[in-house]
């Protein structure tokens, strides 16, 4: 097919582009490409292969400032990442420009906060280079900002395509009436297309993409230059008209002015979803109508994919048969099943074109309103196929032979959360973490998308999205749990148990998200099915899972069960592993403190929810008593009376020993921890403070301090340490030699340090403040006066929680007192008749070391006794400690054992 072609040109009038527009759709690009190291190596790597031979010279200067780039956005430092910014500017800019350069300015430009000089850059590329940039540098800014004004060339292209299609010889009636342009029912396949062109058409539509591809190129130079134009225009409030559009064709097109639901449909026509072009469909499912210049008639484009037809061209068409077809007539190209009931009723063949016409305006117009009505609906509501789609996730969730359609299935069913990144990635795991309190991967990921984003409507607007995230959620969710009465956790509670981790993955998110919206969902009976197929999967990984995140989730599942008293029945029957699981999370998430509280309240038997199982006893009765014992990690260690320090590995029910060391010459009193050195602290009756280093398997001393006097109950920070000499007061010592005494008319029994804070307990009962930065002293509880009276001491202190908890004996009624440090009140007391030697704090409990062999096991909050732990012998618990998780109990006694406890 011989055609002569020209260029021309045509002013078809898009809608103009605002500044904002082109701001966001760079700024996108930019913050994306900033994020992923990955994609920008990518791009680096196409940019270096396409420069020409002629700018080969240049590329060393501009590799040096692509390196000093990823400093620039790898460093924490400011000044750094600003001094590198500079630097790579600065090189690039004293070469000539190039598609690599204008890319690496709109990257430097990003990370500098110059939207505008960002956008310009980025713009550059696709004046210098619009091929490579609309196809493999930035195709998603193509799409956004320059397709939707190259409907004309694409509107040209496929006619010309397709005319050149329909030029075949026909090979039979049939034939001819498969390619006629003016038959409207043509419904034929790729394949059989394909298989009658001929070499002269392969040619042909060869040579035309060729063509138009050198068309679109330059209307990408033309676009390019108009953004720019857009963006340095001063006056912002004046809109700029887009350029005409280069069309390089056979025939003269009447363009008409593109109005913004003109090109939706247009674009819908060409493969364009929601406006944007998409590649899958570029060839259509319907044929594309032209109006040329000869005449008002639409000339038809004979569409060689299968055709979807609108109703209101099936009942236009349905219409228009009855008036022409006579009764007797047969015609294969229109099947009678696939005609409208409707328009069959309601359509005579005695109908008037005048009739037909009015019942087509009135049609276009419920149309019209049906559309604007279903914006407004529910999901539900919106699409007649969703009992079908969601049957469809449901079966291929259930394809066990498909794997890869299964994750897909459960892969959707979790992105209909409805938050994405800003580079299209679900964000519905991160977001259920934040429900769950542990935010730190959400953070990342939206400071990672907000790295470079400019726009200050998206600040604006972004409380106004998150509510309209949260409606869409609600009913999106309502959708998925109603559909068949919860049919959907079945395939989810199937995918669970699947070997492939992809599947298991997803599913568990899926399902998480789902049982947690039963929050803000109705209640309409759904939760019990959900209940049935998934709780005891969540219980088991809540318990037994090694992934925080995993059991994070687990317990938001959960909790969607505890106001629902069915739900709660079944929770208990797990109670213990429940608690294990929400043990181990409370120092992560508030939200586990708050599940524990939950579960605690109303138990007749508290000792059953805090229940503690020996672990191991130990009998180092050579060393003498234990006199201090600290744990650390996956290690205990233990001060003897005899100047011995032990460290220990629990494993299991069994305490290993791994090292025994004895350089203090007399007692070890004390030992402390300094976690962010890791170091241990002993102090011992020899007059010495030793400095260990803790290694994987052994500790060594790394330095002496002579603290002329004997050291008793030592507490350090990372300048000091105090500790209480064999006289009155409490010395405090500094690391470079230096030592002074407070309290000096006290005779201190015991002593803590806490955000240096130092409190006191006295022999007098009294109990002090000092403020070590200040000096100044406060009085928490003040001691006896009369010199008859028999003492009180104060044999054991510790703070916890902004409280101070203070172990006396009996004689005024209460062995634990409990005062607030704001106000120095006191709040709460223990009442016990045992003689307290020791003290443990942890958020819910409190443990007495008692004389007499017994650890008394008390409430924190509700200030009761829970439980009595019994040493089996009559001896003193003379220190106590717990592990960093608060699940072990850890006490040295006077007859020289360490026993343990654990949480069961």
């Amino acid at each position: 097919m011989n055609t002569t072609t020209t260029t021309t040109t045509t002013s078809a009038i898009a809608t103009a582009t605002p500044s904002s527009q082109i701001l966001e759709h760079t700024a996108a690009f930019i913050s994306e490409t900033l994020s992923q190291i990955d994609l920008r190596q990518r791009l680096y790597s196409t940019l270096r292969c396409k420069l020409p031979s002629s700018l080969q010279t240049s590329l060393k200067p501009i590799n040096l400032a692509a390196e000093t780039l990823e400093s620039a956005i790898s460093t924490a430092s400011p000044s750094i990442r600003s001094f590198s910014l500079r630097r790579a500017e600065k090189l690039i800019l004293s070469h000539p420009p190039n598609p690599f350069s204008s890319l690496l300015l709109s990257l430097i430009y990003g990370l500098s906060r110059r939207p505008l000089d960002a956008s310009l850059s980025l713009l550059d590329l696709f004046q210098t280079d619009p091929s490579s940039a609309r196809s493999e540098i930035a195709p998603l800014i193509f799409q956004e900002l320059f397709l939707v004004h190259l409907l004309p060339v694409l509107q040209s292209l496929n006619q010309q395509r397709l005319l050149i299609l329909s030029s075949s010889p026909p090979n039979g009636d049939d034939d001819k009436d498969e390619y006629s342009i003016c038959d409207e029912s043509v419904v034929i396949s790729c394949t059989k297309s394909l298989s009658k062109m001929s070499d002269d058409q392969a040619s042909e539509l060869k040579e035309l993409e060729t063509r138009y591809e050198a068309v679109v190129d330059e209307n990408c130079k033309n676009l390019a230059k108009y953004f720019r134009q857009v963006l340095e225009n001063k006056n912002g409030n004046e809109l700029m008209n887009p350029p005409p559009v280069m069309l390089n064709k056979t025939e003269k097109f009447r363009m008409v002015e593109y109005t913004r639901e003109q090109r939706i449909g247009t674009g819908e026509e060409l493969g364009f979803k929601n406006g944007r072009y998409n590649p899958i469909w570029s060839d259509g499912e319907r044929s594309v109508e032209f109006l040329g210049t000869s005449g008002s008639r639409k000339v038809k484009s004979p569409p060689f994919y299968p055709q979807r037809v609108s109703p209101y061209i099936l009942k236009n068409h349905t219409s228009s048969k009855r008036l022409t077809t006579p009764p007797n007539s047969n015609s294969d190209s229109e099947p009678d099943f696939l005609l409208d009931n409707n328009s069959v009723d309601s359509s005579s063949s005695s109908d008037s074109d005048a009739e037909i016409e009015e019942k087509n305006r009135k049609m276009s117009l419920f149309e019209s309103r049906q559309r604007r009505t279903q914006k407004n609906a529910e999901p539900r509501k919106m699409s007649i196929y969703r009992e079908e789609a969601i049957d469809s996730l449901i079966s291929c969730l259930r394809q066990t032979d498909f794997p890869t359609a299964q994750v897909t299935a459960a892969e959707t069913i979790m992105s209909l959360q409805g938050r994405f990144t800003i580079s299209g990635n679900s964000l519905t795991r991160a977001f259920l973490l934040k429900r769950a309190g542990l935010d730190k991967t959400y953070k990342s990921l939206v400071r990672m998308d907000q790295l470079s984003n400019f726009s200050a409507e998206g600040k604006e607007t972004f409380l106004e999205e998150e509510k309209a995230a949260d409606n869409w959620e609600r009913k999106m969710a309502s959708v998925l749990v109603s559909h068949e009465f919860g049919l959907l956790f079945e395939a989810l509670a199937e995918g669970l148990k699947s070997k492939h981790e992809e599947l298991s993955s997803a599913s568990f998110v899926s399902a998480t998200w789902l049982v947690h919206m039963f929050n803000v969902l109705p209640d309409t009976g759904i939760r019990g099915a959900a209940r049935v197929c998934l709780l005891k999967h969540f219980i088991s990984v809540l318990n037994s899972s090694k992934d925080t995140e995993e059991k994070a989730l687990s317990m938001l599942a959960l909790r969607s069960f505890i106001h629902d008293p069915e739900g709660m029945r079944d929770l208990t029957f797990y109670i213990k592993d429940i608690l294990k699981g929400l043990r181990e999370l409370k120092r992560s998430t508030p939200l586990a403190f708050e599940m524990l509280k939950v579960f605690s309240e109303g138990q007749d038997s508290s000792s059953e929810l805090w229940c503690h199982k020996e672990l191991v006893q130990v009998n180092c009765s050579e060393n003498g008593e234990v006199l201090s014992i600290v744990c650390f990690k996956d290690k205990i260690f233990s001060g003897h009376s005899d100047g011995t320090i032990k460290v220990w590995t629990g494993k299991g029910s069994i305490l290993h020993l791994i090292q025994e060391t004895r350089e203090h010459n007399k007692a070890v009193t004390s030992l402390a921890i300094l976690s962010a050195g890791e170091r241990l602290y002993s102090g011992s009756l020899d007059k010495t403070t030793r400095v260990w280093t803790i290694g994987n398997e052994a500790i060594y001393c790394v330095q002496v301090h002579d603290m002329k006097d004997q050291v008793h109950n030592l507490a350090v920070a990372n300048t000091v340490a105090c500790f209480i000499p064999q006289g009155i007061g409490v010395k405090v010592h500094t690391w470079k030699g230096g030592s002074k005494l407070l309290n000096g008319n006290k005779y201190v029994k015991c002593l803590a340090l806490v955000h240096g804070k130092l409190y006191c307990g006295c022999h007098d009962s009294s109990i002090q403040e000092i403020d070590l930065a200040t000096g100044t002293l406060s009085t928490i509880q003040g001691g006896s006066r009369k010199l008859l009276m028999k003492a009180n001491p104060v044999l054991a202190l510790q703070i916890h929680a902004g409280q101070v908890y203070a172990a006396t004996s009996t004689l005024d009624g209460a062995a634990v007192k409990i005062f607030s440090t704001s106000n120095c009140s006191m709040i709460g007391s223990l009442t016990t008749a045992m003689e307290v030697r020791s003290m443990a704090i942890s958020s819910e409990l409190i443990y007495l070391g008692c004389k007499g062999g017994t650890v008394e096991i008390w409430g924190r909050e509700k200030q009761n006794r829970i439980d009595t732990l019994q040493t089996g012998t009559n001896c003193k618990v003379i220190c106590m400690a717990l592990d960093s998780n608060e699940e072990v109990l850890v006490i040295g006694t006077s007859d020289g054992r360490i026993q343990a406890w654990g949480l069961s």
